[in-house]
């Protein structure tokens, strides 16, 4: 491969993490990170965002060229972080209150790829097939068989480990699992942008602050109960920075409208505990956020 082609990809765009973070330096953003798996205050540390939510290569395809090893890495640039920023200068302006519909396809469409894009459903996917190999190869070894068939291709194990097993599913799915990944975003998208309306919520008082994480879109359905990612009756929303939330609300009356929410008071002390303890369940591995921000989250941690 290139040594010039992308190496380091973000799962979570560096246009949506630079609005929770402080430029240090002309272009260098950094914010503070709290590991979920220990959440205790010691804990927090400095990153740059360049370093956070990233992976290497993982949208990298199999291709003879650049373009098409590429293709999906340039899709997400190309179509949604480069316009990242005009489309946040909208939803946070208070004067913005119609939108076009080039305007309102762009929000509904970021939203629902930042939904699928993360690495979180992936190794979700890959643990449920880890379990069912763990218990496939012990079948085999029991039987004294050295192939068995999954999704109707025969699997040969001869001289394999279990993590050599693994590690090949790994690598052999990948390509497929992110494209699938687009695929669906980009059908329910579609989907969305029928009949969803935008609003967007203020905390208008105090030092408040929003966290977001490495998988920061959260979807619930109205009225509650169980849900999947894909339903298109889902309420979504998402953190835009320490002040602002996005949430895309399904059978709106008037799709062009932003509803605009102002939270003050109680209100806004309980709609930031709210938002943040979300993202806390939401995360794969980190919250990230000022200094004060996690400590408060930290503070109030209990009352969640």
């Amino acid at each position: 491969m290139a040594n010039n082609e992308t190496k380091l990809q973000h799962y979570v765009p560096r246009t949506y993490l630079k609005n929770f973070a402080d430029e240090k330096k002309k272009g260098e953003f950094y914010f503070h990170a709290l590991p979920i798996a220990d959440s205790s205050e010691e804990k927090i540390f400095e990153t740059n965002i360049m370093r956070a939510c990233a992976q290497n290569y993982i949208y990298t395809l199999p291709g003879n060229t650049k373009e098409e090893r590429l293709l999906l890495e340039n899709f997400y640039n190309e179509n949604y972080e480069s316009n990242y920023t005009a489309m946040y200068n909208l939803l946070v302006d208070p004067g913005k209150t119609k939108l076009s519909s080039d305007e309102r396809n762009l929000i509904i469409s970021t939203m629902v790829t930042m939904l699928f894009r993360t690495t979180k459903l992936l190794n979700q996917h890959n643990e449920f097939v880890f379990r069912n190999l763990d218990y496939i190869f012990e079948l085999c070894r029991q039987t004294k068989s050295d192939h068995f068939e999954f999704d109707g291709v025969k699997v040969s194990i001869a001289g394999k480990t279990l993590d050599q097993l693994k590690n090949e599913y790994k690598t052999d799915a990948k390509a497929a699992q992110v494209l699938l990944q687009i695929q669906v975003a980009m059908r329910l998208a579609d989907l969305r942008c029928q009949k969803d309306g935008i609003m967007v919520l203020k905390l208008a008082e105090g030092d408040h602050e929003f966290l977001t994480s490495d998988n920061p879109v959260y979807y619930t359905i109205p009225g509650g109960g169980h849900t999947a990612p894909f339903n298109p009756d889902n309420i979504l929303s998402l953190p835009l920075d320490k002040k602002h939330q996005l949430f895309l609300m399904p059978e709106a009356q008037d799709k062009f409208s932003i509803v605009r929410i102002s939270s003050t008071g109680t209100m806004c002390h309980a709609k930031k505990l709210t938002a943040n303890y979300t993202q806390s369940k939401l995360a794969e591995r980190f919250i990230f956020g000022s200094v004060s921000g996690l400590k408060d989250y930290l503070t109030y941690k209990h009352l969640y």
